[in-house]
């Protein structure tokens, strides 16, 4: 299925979640349509729509109109499928809301959309533009100190729902749904497409340092070439559920455009996580240095780093205070401080492995929207746009000199 091809039998059944009545008893529906979400956040791993509905709930009443979010993959580029497909990223997507989030969200609610509807290729939303919800960051894809905060609070949420669902059913969430949470963006296989797409991005990025002005000239630049992969390649080993620390359900994909929110008097008040299609079951720091780093710059860390991390760990104890649980007996302060100091370099090497790509200039996009464009970038062309990018765009640039200049000054040449 399709949303080209909804059906009404669909639409009728998201009435009734929407409404809780039965459309025998009561609930009408009247027409429905579909429009390109172009003003919503655009997706490379999701086509975008909003479904418009109409529904009449009383005769003596005026219709209801309702609206929702709708995500399909993005079938209308062929090579973009098939590597959606081996990526198996829209397939998790569905399980992980048709499945699992409800019984988090029964626990929590305030950290992602409703899905009113999750099966084949196709998932149905809550509009979160309509509810004002929107995007915090700029191109750059830096976010402040307040939106940060409030995008932990959410964040914090999700953890606590995986805690307190595991605490009330006595299982784990990787026993119970190990389809959902199978390693998809970083797997232990050498042979598949994930692989040679790291592999490729750390070719593109080692081009990049070599014609950086802080590495080109230096006589460590064979060293760093030499290091900076062995580096990056720790994060296959980053991303095993480890026994040592206390795991839970992960997003796995937190960059800015992963991340709605809400305003009062141009304030971020409230914060919606989108996307679950690299969930993962993992030490919560991944996906907290994960956000507190790619869409932040190595000054803004130095200042707020340390605030930021305690302000997470006081909220995760806070939702979990709500359901009778204590902090100290689930995750002590001593292990949240061992894993941030194991784990840091994680949110630097997805700050490179995202970034290269996600902040590249309009212009230079627009190859992927095409079939051959796509496969040209992923296999043939990516050290060339990336080169291009550097040269000639000042954030792109900017952005990724501050993540590599981390990496090689605090982890290679300290």
């Amino acid at each position: 299925m399709s949303s080209s091809n909804l059906s009404p039998t669909v639409v009728e059944d998201l009435c009734e979640r929407y409404s809780n009545q039965k459309i025998d008893y009561g609930v009408e529906l009247l027409s429905y349509s579909l429009k390109s979400a172009s003003d919503s956040p655009a997706g490379f791993l999701g086509r975008h729509e909003v479904l418009s509905v109409i529904i009449q709930t009383n005769p003596s009443e005026v219709p209801q109109e309702l609206t929702f979010f709708i995500k399909t993959a993005p079938s209308d580029i062929a090579s973009r499928q098939r590597y959606l497909e081996e990526f198996g990223v829209f397939k998790k997507e569905v399980s992980v809301y048709r499945n699992l989030l409800p019984k988090l969200q029964e626990r929590q609610s305030d950290f992602s959309a409703r899905c009113y509807y999750a099966k084949d290729d196709i998932l149905v939303f809550e509009h979160l533009g309509e509810m004002g919800f929107r995007m915090g960051a700029e191109r750059s894809g830096l976010l402040d100190f307040e939106h940060l905060k409030c995008a932990l609070s959410s964040l914090a949420s999700l953890h606590a729902a995986s805690i307190i669902f595991e605490t009330s059913s006595q299982q784990k969430i990787s026993e119970l749904y190990p389809e959902i949470v199978e390693e998809n963006a970083y797997p232990s296989q050498s042979n598949c497409v994930r692989r040679e797409n790291f592999d490729n991005a750390v070719v593109a990025l080692c081009e990049i340092i070599k014609i950086m002005p802080e590495f080109k000239d230096s006589n460590r630049l064979e060293y760093i070439l030499q290091q900076f992969p062995r580096e990056m390649k720790k994060v296959f080993d980053f991303v095993i559920p480890t026994k040592k620390y206390l795991n839970v359900f992960s997003h796995g994909d937190l960059w800015a455009n992963n991340l709605l929110f809400k305003y009062e008097n141009d304030h971020p008040v409230q914060s919606r996580i989108v996307d679950f299609q690299l969930a993962r079951y993992a030490p919560p720091i991944l996906d907290v240095i994960t956000l507190l780093t790619i869409p932040t710059s190595q000054k803004f860390r130095s200042e707020h780093l340390d605030s930021l991390l305690v302000s997470y760990y006081s909220m995760l104890g806070y939702f979990l205070k709500q359901h009778g649980l204590e902090i100290n007996d689930i995750l002590p302060m001593e292990q949240f401080e061992d894993s941030i100091r194991e784990f840091k370099i994680f949110g630097l090497i997805e700050s490179c492995l995202f970034s290269h790509l996600t902040i590249l200039p309009t212009d230079l996009t627009k190859s992927l929207t095409s079939d051959e464009g796509f496969e040209d970038f992923f296999k043939n062309k990516r050290n060339e746009i990336c080169l291009l990018a550097f040269n000639t765009d000042l954030v792109y640039r900017s952005r990724l000199s501050d993540m590599i200049c981390d990496i090689v000054n605090s982890y290679i040449l300290k």
